[in-house]
């Protein structure tokens, strides 16, 4: 389990090793671009910096860790190298845990940050949705390639259904600027799979990223609502909005609490006091504009 983080730790030293390491992971695996998307901790990033409005001077601390969603329907064997090959290339080994154990599904590499030039351990997770039709004893892990694993993840598939595409550009780690595309959960399924994992596990920046997502992304809870509106009966969807809608219940409740103290030191209550009372707000709002009936379209 990784160690717990608050804004503190996503300094642009580790952000940017991060991004430098998406951008070589985008770089290395064109030849499979059609079968990942990016989820996770990055997207709310990405999604803020293109929608953000004018004017708006939040920004979004980014991410450490690099998740990228599977699809098993468009994988397939590789016609001159594997996944785990091309990245072997490359510099990329199996994490390990504190033990000192593999972690199935997951590599990581040491570069240095094209921010400060230090060293920083960046950890790639490959994740993939859980097989309900599968026969035998439910396994954590599903062999995508004969030498790659990713973890079995509830909810993954609800990124290969709402996503959208970017171009990102930046420095590679061993130098070089490039350009590349990438496919990425959208606001739908980024909502989705990080409400999910906020009513199944403690992790303050699940809070926080719905948190940004909703206060920033567009005109705000209103318009983050519209974009969610047709698709809340999705089973997926619907989960997520009922784990969202208990963790932010109340002012106290754990939602505002785990938001507060990812951004603020407890040192300064006041501050903490007031986020509290800004992101139960906020998520209040984006759940009395998700009930409301849409808005007619114009007349012309």
């Amino acid at each position: 389990m990784p160690p717990e983080r608050t804004s503190q730790s996503y300094g642009p030293g580790v952000t940017g090793a991060s991004k430098a390491v998406l951008l070589e992971l985008l770089t290395a695996l064109r030849a499979y671009r059609e079968a990942f998307v990016l989820v996770g901790g990055w997207v709310p990033y990405f999604l803020l910096e293109r929608h953000r409005p004018s004017g708006d001077t939040f920004e979004h601390v980014g991410s450490i860790d690099i998740d990228l969603a599977i699809d098993p329907e468009k994988i397939r064997e590789p016609q001159y190298a594997s996944i785990l090959e091309l990245l072997a290339a490359r510099g990329y080994r199996a994490a390990s845990d504190r033990r000192g154990a593999a972690i199935p599904g997951s590599l990581e590499r040491t570069v240095a940050s094209p921010a400060t030039r230090k060293p920083y351990v960046i950890r790639i997770d490959f994740l993939t949705p859980i097989d309900a039709s599968a026969a035998g004893p439910r396994r954590a892990h599903r062999a995508l390639q004969d030498d790659l694993l990713a973890r079995k993840l509830k909810g993954c598939e609800v990124a290969f259904g709402h996503q959208t595409t970017m171009t990102l550009a930046g420095d590679l780690p061993d130098g070089g600027a490039v350009r590349a595309p990438l496919r990425m959960a959208d606001v739908v399924a980024s909502l989705a799979m990080k409400g999910i994992v906020l009513g199944e596990r403690y992790r303050e920046k699940d809070a926080y990223d719905i948190y940004a997502l909703l206060a920033h992304y567009g005109r705000g809870p209103a318009e983050v609502a519209q974009q969610v509106r047709p698709h809340q009966t999705e089973p997926l969807v619907a989960e997520a909005l009922t784990s969202i809608r208990e963790a932010f219940r109340a002012r106290t409740a754990n939602g505002p609490a785990w938001t507060a103290a990812f951004l603020v030191s407890p040192v300064f209550a006041a501050e903490r006091e007031r986020v509290m009372t800004d992101a139960y707000m906020v998520v209040s709002e984006f759940l009395r504009h998700l009930q409301a009936a849409p808005e007619p379209a114009p007349t012309r």
